[in-house]
């Protein structure tokens, strides 16, 4: 009898197939055409996280009880297991080596692979008990056998500075040295100022322009510039001319292409470009001439886009500037009780387009061709002259005689007052036109010479990022309109709308925190911009702010690069691309080039055709997402080594999520870890609608989002894992 059933003919069912994604507490998921499904620890059979698996539903769950089937549960995802491996994601893996006479058995490093592979301790007998090698696999694991392979490479000895975050970058396959003919093309790199001007390039020497940055960056490649001109002000986004020193087809451009991006660890970054480019020419280093891609806009009072002017330029930065030192001087000039979004000093009726452009607004350039700044078509930008350091008007709070905070200039000091008011003006634009501001925190380890973690700081938003952010945001749609509105092929930053039902998901979470009163959570759930900005501003202020903004990250899908122009989102744009961060980001690279093209320009022109950028497009975001991940797991790695040293401490944390087995706690620190039901003392009881476990004893409930203390009773930094205890 066919499989299809009774009578049936044709081709048999097949079952579904996805891709396997392993959680860290050993189950997993498989999203497939036919839905997506919950594989239990046990159920993974001889799968790797990241194989695409054939998978046996067990169960098929509804958003509806089903009267006798004891298997629905209404909320949970339908079980599967996995019945075989149609291909395989990994042909070599980074582990430990352990010596297991005859055996050398590789334990993997990505807690993820739950299976170890075995060699014979003879055939590699300079490798010792501890180094971190990688391993080819030769016989993947069976339901009768284990899996078998042979040492490739030793990533590292075993005790030696550094070495977690060296077999770190190995596990991720992240590209650490450049081939000799890309070191060749950096270093043959001149600026050439000089040859710049005479063939077009815009002189802006004269000009106050200085870069905003954390303070142990490296790389320089935007600069911000502020002057008062007839109408208004005119803001300057200066971003290196990356496009010059490479060249579309040369050796290091098509090493950058394969990097994609640069890499930002805990204790080092692997950069995409060579340092002779990145901490060098191409880096906009203070009192240093240094060939940029300019963009002028002139803003109204109101800071309402009125024109648009993008040239190639000659620049030199006047300061160098970090977060810290800005934030000081706003926080001496102001005081820090203010609505949020609004200037210190008195506003104007806000605009109500998205970017606040003028219906006037103009996209222009300057012409090819030796020219000044003020006759080359830009005669509306001319500064005026009796503007004095100080005085920028309802932008700022502070005479002249109070700024020089942290050492800064008047000079540029007083330009910061007056960007402090327009990045202000421009985040309330984009919030009335519906983009989100989620509020999250980012853990920056320190270590000592040795590599070890001494302890740890939070970066979170503050005005002086934000003032950096919302020009960056400016420059990057005002490129990507004119170069949609031109056809100039580019590649796009593009973010989905939220699937409703992800959306839907989080309501019973939010009427737990009560939010039923203050916000329409029917909206909510169906994508309703406006109603999710009312959730994000009813947590502000409240313990679980940061919850809900995480919360809602993983509900939204992920922006990601794209060659046709589509919305983005969370900014609440029509046209949105990356072109601010050319020496760290390849997609910046490629709209530079097209830029170029789009006025004419020597060294622009697409590198690719459609197809070409649509592959480009793809290995940008995939590699995005790698760097992202690496950075996050060498900052958890060093925190979770650095938290070693407080075994039975108390620390206070937020529940972040919940499970039959345990609940997660996420400390202030950003780091998290399990709470195992077993050690209550009582069963609990889970529902997954509302995210809470129930005691079926006592009735305490534990929910998301509620505030607790946890004694840490372990830590095992390679896995990058905390166990708690609650400490009530």
């Amino acid at each position: 009898m066919p499989r299809g059933g009774k009578g049936a003919r044709g081709h048999a069912r097949r079952n579904p197939e996805g891709v396997l994604q392993v959680a860290a507490g050993g189950y997993g998921f498989v999203d497939t055409p036919e839905g997506e499904y919950f594989i239990p620890a046990s159920k993974m059979g001889d799968a790797f996280d990241g194989d695409v698996v054939e998978v046996k539903p067990t169960s098929v769950n509804h958003d509806r009880p089903q009267p006798g089937k004891a298997h629905n549960v209404v909320g949970k995802k339908p079980t599967a297991r996995v019945v075989g491996v149609v291909r395989r994601a990994h042909a070599t893996i980074i582990g430990r080596y352990e010596i297991a006479e005859p055996f050398g058995v590789v334990i993997p490093e990505d807690s993820r692979i739950q299976h170890d592979i075995f060699t014979m301790h003879a055939d590699n007998p300079n490798v010792h008990d501890g180094d971190v090698v990688r391993v080819r696999i030769v016989q993947y694991p069976t339901r009768y056998a284990a899996a078998t392979g042979v040492v490739e490479e030793v990533i590292g000895r075993a005790r030696t500075p550094r070495l977690e975050i060296d077999a770190l970058v190995a596990s991720h396959n992240l590209r650490t040295d450049f081939p000799p003919e890309a070191l060749a093309d950096a270093g043959e790199a001149q600026v050439g100022a000089e040859e710049a001007i005479r063939a077009g390039y815009v002189d802006l020497r004269d000009r106050c322009i200085f870069t905003i940055d954390p303070p142990d960056a490296r790389d320089f490649d935007d600069a911000l510039s502020l002057d008062p001109v007839e109408g208004g002000w005119r803001l300057g986004v200066h971003i290196a001319d990356v496009s010059w020193y490479v060249p579309s087809g040369s050796a290091v451009d098509a090493e950058a292409r394969l990097r994609a991006t640069s890499v930002y660890l805990v204790d080092r970054v692997i950069p995409m470009l060579p340092e002779a480019l990145s901490n060098g020419v191409c880096s906009l280093a203070p009192n240093e001439d240094r060939r940029c891609v300019t963009v002028d806009v002139t803003l109204s009072p109101e800071a309402d886009v009125l024109d648009v002017a993008f040239y190639p330029a000659v620049m030199r930065s006047c300061a160098r500037l970090d977060y810290g030192q800005v934030q000081a001087l706003f926080d001496s000039t102001c005081p820090p009780e203010r609505d949020r979004g609004v200037p210190c000093s008195d506003s104007p009726a806000l605009a109500k387009h998205p970017l606040g452009v003028s219906r006037r607004a103009e996209l222009r350039v300057a012409p090819p061709g030796p020219a000044r700044a003020t006759d080359a078509g830009l005669q509306s930008l001319r500064p005026i002259d009796a503007a004095l350091p100080g005085e920028l008007g309802e932008y700022g709070t502070a005479s002249a005689s109070s700024f020089g905070a942290g050492g800064i200039d008047d000079a540029v000091a007083s330009r910061l007052m007056g960007l402090r008011g327009i990045a202000q003006r421009l985040k309330a634009q984009r919030r009335r036109s519906g983009a989100l501001d989620l509020e999250s925190s980012e853990v920056h380890m320190t270590l000592d010479d040795g590599g070890t973690p001494v302890g740890y700081s939070l970066r979170q938003a503050t005005e002086a990022t934000e003032l950096v952010e919302q020009c960056m945001i400016l420059a990057n749609t005002l490129v990507a309109q004119y170069l949609e509105r031109r056809g100039e092929p580019a590649i796009f930053r593009v973010h989905e709308s939220p699937d409703p039902a992800a959306l839907g998901s989080l309501v019973p979470i939010l009427q737990e925190f009560d939010y039923g009163r203050e916000v329409d959570l029917d909206a909510f759930a169906a994508g309703n911009v406006r109603a999710i900005q009312d959730v994000l501003e009813a947590s502000r202020g409240r313990e679980e702010s940061e919850l809900v903004s995480m919360l809602l990250l993983r509900a939204m899908k992920r922006a990601v690069y794209a060659p046709e122009c589509a919305p983005h989102f969370g900014l609440a744009l029509d046209e949105y691309l990356h072109f601010t961060s050319p020496i760290r980001r390849y997609p910046d690279l490629v709209a530079h080039r097209a830029l170029k093209h789009a006025l004419g320009v020597h060294g622009g022109g697409p590198a690719f055709g459609n197809a070409g950028l649509a592959t480009l497009a793809e290995h940008s975001s995939a590699m995005e997402r790698t760097a992202d991940e690496a950075a996050r797991q060498s900052q958890m790695l060093k925190l979770v080594e650095y938290l070693a040293g407080f075994i039975g401490s108390t620390f206070e944390g937020v529940i972040s999520k919940v499970a039959t087995y345990g609940f997660f706690v996420q400390l202030d620190s950003t780091a998290s870890g399990l709470v195992d039901l077993g050690g209550l003392g009582e069963r609990y009881t889970l529902d997954v609608r509302r995210q809470t476990l129930t005691g079926q004893d006592t009735g305490r409930v534990l929910r998301v989002g509620q505030r607790v203390r946890v004694v840490l009773v372990a830590a095992r930094p390679t896995a990058r894992e905390l166990d708690f205890e609650l400490a009530d």
